[in-house]
């Protein structure tokens, strides 16, 4: 390694100076600033060492560059037009260098800039490839033929993302794409078919910001109010700027998700595009929550179109509305309060495509409202019961309604509800306990010529080690932790509605109740579970009184690393259904076996094994279904120079089996019993 030897006694040196003296360096840049890459680079000395202190080194961030920096006087200079400096930030470290040690003299952030004069610039790109060919496939039975193999089914997905800052300024830009050289696997397949591009545009996103505001063009989000816009995403721009006490967000998107390369802004439509803004207020800054409120403004219009992912009749949409939400909190956080209130008109506009030339009824603009107000309090807060013993407790009351009607096109609300819902959790000691109750119905205008549903639902879990319980130090694998779950919905009619062709058995009324119960072990070689759940769905309708339905589940799991790279695994379950009405019990027994084995960095072989047999009684019929799977895979890197750059290459073996024997019905060839594979 390169070193500096300074003279003990230069020429210029202070007359009088102790050798022992300790060595001050200062520098010629700030921790703060940035410097270009051509800029001269000094550090001062206080005094250079004595002969018999050693010598003096300099290191840039991991590299020694000693040797190229210059002395003069007291005076250390990296002269950068020769070797220019390295972008990006490294600290500069100068030590004292003897033969037994290096003592550091001082340490100090350099930041650099770019060679176009940023402050930071990152090019970062990324593709990934899938080859789904196989080298063979098989059928027995009456299993029925495939195509036959294939190699030639490649999917990639490519992007790129940068980032470059200056002066103040920061420009990030992400563009994603996916591509396939089977066409019914290309991105707009479903919305053009024949035509959709193997090569497409997925999504991008530019974002320039500067201090509080930011503007984005792209694929981008906007809104935060339930009701009206709520991360409504598509192509478009958005605009935010923010202080501590107030923020403001706009934007224009289009009215759907948009992939492809034809529509790249998404808003230019004026009858397909959402336009909306809220601002926001923190009314006590110093502590942001403790009361915050904000209001949002949409207008939309809407084609009859869905997304590219979607297929459906629809019709033109347009709504404009407004909303306030606020929330606010103690100083401790032990009682927080959320509500909003938001109003949309709503209509149909008369869409030609729909009404073909016919005569139509026009579709009257409605005025509707929805709300919401969310409480929570903190009842107890590690309240001492006796001893060490603690308890906590939080309660909270949510309450929604929504009016008939109501719709927003950027938002996806449900109308025509009233919720209010009660929620409790909390702990004594380390016995975890939840439980909530929710009632919900609609119909809210009270049509008697509509039927009103009634929901009511009611949710209580716990959760307790034993070994904290038991206060045990090391608990080890021996105390499992126990769970239990208890979850009961019941949903029915008010009535018959009147002027309908509804009977009391036609109105629903039907009460589902589900027990779990599980226990899990766990140590650091082998893990255990063991899992129960009992269902029950009765029916309550005049006439079906005996339409119900229950089911039993046994699971048990076991896990051992047997070494640092073999895992092992066992599941079991058992399942019994019965039909209540028609006494009928139908048995599904399952096992698995899984092994994971990794003989070196890079390389695994994975398999699984699985058997289930179902039957019923009576004896009607019996299945049973084997899956075997085997996977050998590689990762290789594809550029030694670059690790990240890696590939992963694959073996797969898989088998499937089904045979069926049915007891009834017999079929002639086969005597009293049909089997299929």
């Amino acid at each position: 390694m390169a070193q500096l030897a300074i003279p003990a006694q230069p020429a210029n040196a202070t007359p009088g100076a102790r050798a022992d003296s300790v060595i001050v360096v200062t520098p010629n840049f700030t921790a703060t600033q940035f410097v270009a890459t051509t800029a001269r680079i000094e550090l001062g000395l206080s005094r250079p060492p004595a002969a018999a202190e050693g010598t003096i080194a300099v290191m840039l961030g991991t590299a020694d560059l000693t040797a190229l920096f210059e002395r003069g006087g007291n005076r250390l200079i990296y002269r950068s037009e020769v070797v220019p400096l390295p972008s990006g930030e490294s600290d500069v470290s100068v030590y004292l260098v003897t033969e037994e040690a290096w003592t550091e003299l001082g340490r100090f952030p350099l930041r650099v800039l770019t060679p176009h004069g940023f402050t930071r610039a990152a090019v970062t790109p990324s593709l990934s490839t899938n080859n789904s060919g196989q080298l063979a496939d098989g059928s027995t039975g009456g299993a029925p033929p495939t195509a036959g193999p294939s190699f030639g089914d490649v999917q990639l997905t490519l992007g790129v993302r940068t980032s470059h800052v200056r002066d103040g300024w920061a420009l990030e830009t992400q563009v994603n794409g996916l591509g396939a050289t089977d066409r019914r696997q290309a991105l707009r397949f479903g919305e053009r078919g024949a035509t959709a591009p193997l090569l497409d545009l997925s999504d991008y996103v530019v974002t320039l910001a500067r201090g509080p505001a930011k503007l984005s063009l792209g694929n981008t989000t906007l809104g935060s109010n339930r009701y009206l816009m709520n991360s409504f995403g598509s192509r478009g721009v958005t605009l935010t700027l923010g202080v501590p006490v107030a923020s403001l967000s706009v934007g224009v998107l289009g009215g759907s998700a948009i992939v492809g390369y034809d529509d790249l802004l998404g808003f230019t439509r004026q009858s397909h595009r959402v336009a909306g803004g809220s601002l926001a207020f923190e009314l006590r800054p110093k502590r942001p929550g403790a009361l915050h409120l904000d209001l949002t403004l949409v207008n939309g219009s809407l084609l009859p179109q869905t997304s590219f992912t979607q297929s459906a009749l629809t019709d033109a949409e347009q709504s404009t509305g407004a909303g306030l939400q606020f929330a606010a909190s103690t100083p401790t956080q032990r009682i927080r309060v959320a509500g909003g209130l938001a109003m949309s008109r709503f209509v149909n506009p008369s869409d030609s495509l729909l009404s073909r030339g016919a005569t139509t009824v026009a579709v009257v603009a409605a005025r509707k409202t929805a709300r919401y107000l969310e409480t929570t309090v903190g009842v107890l807060q590690n309240a001492k019961i006796r001893g060490n013993l603690t308890a906590s407790l939080t309660a909270s009351w949510r309450h929604e309604h929504v009016d008939p009607l109501y719709r927003s096109v950027s938002a996806s609300a449900r109308p025509d509800i009233l919720l209010n819902a009660f929620d409790a959790n909390g702990n004594i000691g380390a016995l975890g306990i939840q439980a909530s109750h929710t009632r919900s119905n609609d119909n809210l205008d009270g049509i008697t010529s509509i039927l009103q549903t009634l929901s009511r639902a009611t949710m209580a879990q716990a959760a307790l080690p034993l070994a904290a319980l038991l206060g045990v130090k090391a608990p080890g694998a021996f105390w499992p932790t126990l769970s239990y779950a208890f979850s009961q919905s019941h949903q029915y009619g008010a009535g018959v509605p009147v002027n309908s062709s509804f009977t009391a058995a036609d109105v629903p009324d039907q009460v589902g109740t589900v027990h779990s119960a599980n226990a899990e072990w766990q140590s650091q070689r082998w893990r255990a579970s063991y899992r129960f759940n009992h269902s029950f769905q009765d029916n309550r309708q005049p006439g079906h009184q005996q339409s119900d339905f229950a089911a039993t589940t046994h699971t048990a799991g076991f896990g051992l690393t047997a070494t640092r790279s073999l895992d092992l695994g066992l599941d079991l379950s058992t399942e019994q259904q019965h039909n209540l009405e028609r006494d009928e019990w139908r048995t599904l027994n399952r096992i698995g076996v899984n092994a994971n084995w990794r003989p070196r960095e890079g390389t695994a072989l994975a398999g699984n094994f699985s058997a289930t047999r179902a039957d019923d009684s009576p004896r009607t019929q019996q299945s049973d279904n084997f899956e075997a799977r085997l996977e050998l895979s590689q990762s290789v890197a594809l550029v030694r120079m670059r690790p990240k750059l890696r590939g992963q290459l694959f073996v797969r073996f898989a088998r499937q089996s089904a045979t069926t024997i049915q007891f009834l019905n017999p079929d002639p060839l086969l005597g009293t019993a049909r089997r299929a594979d």
